[in-house]
């Protein structure tokens, strides 16, 4: 059997790269035939920030390249569709080829839906077309999210809540929409990056994330506005100078990096003092930096409808490379934990700080992190208590295994 992860957006080097990196991963330690197939019209800023082992990239507008996605995507048995061509940016070449590739795979197919809101979901293109055809869809809600109801209200799955004996004949259908995590190899992670204790600056804060607003630049901001006067040093990386930039550049005071290397600029007189902002990171370079900080944030919020189990690989990362997390508390309320099957901001021994977005428990929090910026001991109890709470609910062993077998089982039972 051979399997193709087709990455119909590209490297676009996010959260979506990520996941196909982690399944490639998961493919070799499994020894599965598999390629790896990014349709390569549109180029992305971030698109050297992470790696593949096995790749073809193809330019499907160009008549030569298509005949080669087309051959690949004939010669696999399972197709695995991990992102659609955006639709603003695509040529409709683009996407009258990819819906080429779509027919190619019917009755191979599965869909993973990596997207949250309704907003991001109809930028995709070819989006219908590819749930049609799909034999199975993933998403990280199945209940009430944007997606379900947007399947729905397209009439591409049905509404058994709505459907009465007196509807019009449809073109629904019972297509399987199954909840998944996007797995990571904490291991490797921990094994290339984790530092002795005694090698982290404990009173570094680093924040870790991109210039979009759910990514939660925003409780940073506020929330090191005490961290300011505690003599810790704060970073952010990974702000890119998009349009959102310019109310960050209104709203907030700090030093401004966002065309310097992070290696080639002094630190230390930034203590107890402004923040740090830099802009695009190297995956490899970042996750190195990130292992010599005491303290690691991501603040990402979702609306919990958005949620089940998913923690972002930022989330994970930070876990990995041996940091104390800091996480906002709201989303993890939502989040529930594969083992224990507990909102994780609920268990003990998480090894997390979680701060609340409005601010009723910082004074706690900052106590917290005097404490432990103090004490190697208890730091390093509380980092390894962390990466075993989060490995536990989402190593890529468990959720591409899980994967797994649902596709082969949906794919199988429909051939």
């Amino acid at each position: 059997m051979k399997y193709l992860l087709l990455l119909g957006r590209g490297v676009e080097g996010c959260g979506v790269t990520k996941f196909a990196i982690e399944w490639e991963k998961w493919f070799k330690k499994n020894n599965y035939d598999y390629d790896i197939l990014a349709v390569d019209d549109k180029r992305w800023s971030r698109k050297e920030s992470h790696s593949f082992s096995k790749i073809t990239k193809t330019s499907i507008r160009k008549d030569d390249e298509f005949e080669v996605a087309q051959k690949i995507v004939k010669d696999a048995d399972v197709v695995i569709l991990n992102s659609l061509p955006p639709v603003r940016s695509s040529k409709e070449i683009v996407l009258e080829r990819f819906n080429q590739l779509i027919d190619l795979s019917k009755g191979k197919m599965a869909f993973i839906q990596h997207d949250h809101n309704n907003m991001s979901i109809v930028r995709n293109g070819c989006i219908e077309e590819s749930c049609r055809a799909a034999n199975v869809i993933f998403s990280h809600a199945t209940k009430d999210s944007d997606f379900v109801r947007w399947l729905k209200k397209n009439d591409v799955i049905i509404d058994h809540e709505a459907n009465s004996l007196f509807d019009e004949p449809s073109e629904a259908q019972d297509i399987p929409i199954i909840n998944f995590q996007p797995g990571m190899y904490f291991e490797d992670v921990r094994e290339k990056y984790w530092k002795p204790i005694t090698e982290q600056d404990s009173y570094h804060h680093k924040w870790i994330g991109r210039t979009a607003p759910f990514k939660g630049y925003d409780l940073m901001f506020e929330f090191c506005q005490e961290l300011m006067g505690r003599d810790f040093l704060i970073t952010f990386e990974g702000l890119e100078q998009s349009p959102a930039i310019i109310n960050v550049k209104q709203s907030y005071d700090f030093h401004n990096h966002f065309k310097d290397q992070i290696e080639d600029i002094d630190l230390k007189p930034y203590y107890n003092g402004l923040p740090a902002l830099f802009s695009f990171y190297k995956n490899d370079e970042l996750l190195e930096r990130l292992s010599k900080c005491g303290f690691g944030y991501q603040l990402s919020r979702l609306d919990p409808r958005f949620l089940e189990h998913s923690i972002e690989y930022t989330h994970a990362e930070i876990v990995s490379v041996g940091c104390i997390p800091v996480f906002r508390k709201n989303y993890f309320d939502y989040c529930y934990h594969k083992q224990t099957g507990n909102p994780i901001a609920q268990d003990k021994d998480t090894g997390t700080v979680f701060i609340e977005k409005d601010g009723s428990n910082w004074n706690e929090c900052y106590n917290l992190m005097e404490q432990l910026a103090k004490d190697d001991q208890m730091r390093d109890d509380w980092r390894e208590m962390a990466y075993e709470y989060y490995k536990s609910h989402q190593s890529a062993d468990g959720t591409f295994s899980s994967l797994m077998s649902n596709i082969n089982r949906h794919i199988k039972k429909d051939s």
